[in-house]
């Protein structure tokens, strides 16, 4: 069941995730974020990201790609934009 689910979502439906990152701002780990992001960005998911608060969203920004193609540490581009 587990590996039908994942290949073709349940009782046959595809299944796309969305995740919300609520954050003041701060991205306590860059790099490991921008590799999980990069990886996801060949599975149907996506994130969205909610600011709170008058902190500084650099990070935020960076992790949003869209001056820039988000690329991991290893130089592996993101396939898409997923933030």
């Amino acid at each position: 069941m587990e590996e039908n689910v994942s290949q073709h979502g349940l009782h046959g439906n595809r299944i796309y995730s969305v995740v919300i990152i609520i954050t003041d701002g701060n991205c306590h780990d860059m790099e490991k974020t921008k590799e999980l992001l990069v990886k996801m960005s060949t599975m149907p998911f996506s994130a969205v990201v909610v600011g709170v608060g008058d902190s500084n969203f650099e990070d935020m920004e960076i992790l949003d790609a869209d001056l820039h193609v988000l690329v991991d540490k290893d130089g592996n581009e993101a396939v898409r934009d997923i933030v």
